[in-house]
């Protein structure tokens, strides 16, 4: 949270805990207290998205996999990170050793003959 919000913060708490001395305010007071509220929450998600983000990029995993994140809380959002992380390594994985234990790679036909010296060898 940066100051200004923080400041925010601090100055909504003492607007509440004063005495409300027009009951016309309350109602004002009330609605800014929330705005404020839903700011921090907002606030609290971009900051939860950017990390979860950046710990993807980290992991060498698509950044967009984020949107399947459960972002609502810290504890949450590395829960599903976690196993996020673990499915979709395994599942890979998986795949990999699918495709290469299935069949060997073809072999083709390059510039190295059979003995590997560049050149071919016609069995003499």
């Amino acid at each position: 949270m940066n100051e200004n919000d923080q400041a925010m913060n601090e100055q909504g708490a003492a607007e509440t805990a004063a005495p409300v001395e027009n009951e016309a305010q309350a109602p004002e007071i009330e609605k800014r207290l929330r705005a404020l509220e839903e700011r921090e929450a907002a606030l609290d998600l971009r900051e939860r998205q950017a990390r979860c983000r950046a710990e993807l990029l980290g992991r060498e995993l698509p950044e967009a996999l984020v949107a399947c994140l459960d972002l609502s809380s810290d504890e949450r959002a590395d829960a599903s990170l976690e196993t996020l992380a673990s499915a979709f390594n395994d599942a890979l994985n998986e795949r990999v050793r699918a495709r290469l234990g299935a069949e060997p790679p073809p072999r083709r036909g390059g510039a190295a003959g059979r003995d590997g010296s560049g050149e071919k060898s016609d069995g003499t």
